[in-house]
């Protein structure tokens, strides 16, 4: 049976989870960041979606 006590637990449980990650999150100091042009839209890219997906990026190294 779903008690008081054990969505309690549930629920403590959950809060713990979701803040663990910004916990363990590694902070990078940087300077002031260059301006980047930016680039017109051309009609043929209209015709694909191309999602991307960056894997360990740093701001720095960008």
């Amino acid at each position: 049976m779903f008690t008081k006590h054990l969505f309690f637990i549930l629920f403590s449980l959950a809060i713990i989870l979701i803040g663990t990650p910004f916990a363990f999150a590694e902070v990078q100091r940087v300077g002031l960041l260059d301006r980047v042009a930016a680039i017109p839209i051309r009609p043929e890219w209209n015709q694909f979606k191309i999602l991307v997906w960056q894997y360990q990026t740093s701001v720095l190294k960008d």
